[in-house]
């Protein structure tokens, strides 16, 4: 039997064991929840995450019709320009769009927070090349974050097809001008609002490259000089009319030839 000192002793050492394992405890404690794994999938942190990084306003998306005319082959053109746009610059593992129930297309990438393709009338497998039955039907354009979830933007229709096309006045059929040609076009009618936009490409044997264009001007305007000196070859321009959806439509090729001016 223990003496009244004896108990005092042992009772003196369990109270100092208790405290050795509350101490460990707590720093073990403190030490898993520094270093510990993050396997919950309710923190941000854990790769089981399943939150979402982002919201739908941070997604856009665009569709309308691109009307393009040509000097050869003389058919013209009806097609589709889907676009989706992020706010921020992160990475994607894809892009896509899907017109009603078809197979998807993935969109390629323009530039940073950009991603587009264009859907020619073959794709619609429609017999009229205008594709009017296109209009009123939904596109879906889909965004799968690179370690986040899929965004899926609401459906986008086509508002119009801009049957017409712009004309063209001069330069064309191979005029020679100067460096810095002056650019006419015909009015284009419309009952709605347009505005003109003129492209300038370089045409050498093997290549084509843009090397000008204006800034959107408005319907009033019916010529405009390019803006910079052109090197001495062989080019062609091009008109669009734009409306406020931004379909386009687009004159076929007035080709000139810049030779060097004079006393230059």
């Amino acid at each position: 039997m223990l003496t009244q000192a004896g108990f005092k002793i042992l009772y003196s050492l369990i109270k100092r064991h208790i405290l050795i394992v509350a101490l460990c405890l707590s720093a073990s404690c403190l030490s898993l929840s520094c270093n510990a794994p993050h396997d919950n999938p309710l923190d941000p942190e854990s790769k089981y995450f399943n939150g979402s990084k982002y919201s739908l306003e941070d997604f856009a998306g665009c569709v309308r019709s691109l009307h393009t005319s040509r000097s050869f082959p003389t058919t013209d053109v009806y097609s589709v320009i889907v676009e989706g746009s992020m706010s921020q610059d992160v990475e994607m593992d894809s892009v896509w769009v899907i017109y009603r129930n078809r197979t998807p297309v993935e969109l390629e990438r323009l530039d940073l927070g950009l991603w587009g393709t264009i859907l020619s009338s073959a794709y619609f497998n429609t017999t009229d090349p205008q594709m009017i039955g296109v209009m009123g039907q939904p596109f879906v354009i889909s965004f799968a974050v690179t370690g986040d979830e899929i965004y899926t933007l609401e459906p986008l229709y086509l508002i119009r097809l801009i049957e017409e096309t712009p004309r063209l006045i001069s330069p064309a059929a191979y005029d020679t001008v100067g460096q810095q040609p002056l650019l006419k076009w015909e009015t284009f009618s419309a009952p709605y609002e347009i505005r003109y936009q003129a492209s300038v490409w370089r045409d050498e044997v093997g290549f084509e490259v843009e090397t000008w264009s204006s800034d959107f001007l408005p319907d009033s305007v019916h010529e405009i000089e390019t803006g910079e000196t052109l090197v001495v070859g062989n080019y062609y321009w091009v008109l669009y009319v734009i409306d406020e959806f931004l379909n386009r439509s687009r004159s076929h090729e007035g080709e000139f030839v810049v030779r060097e001016e004079a006393g230059s």
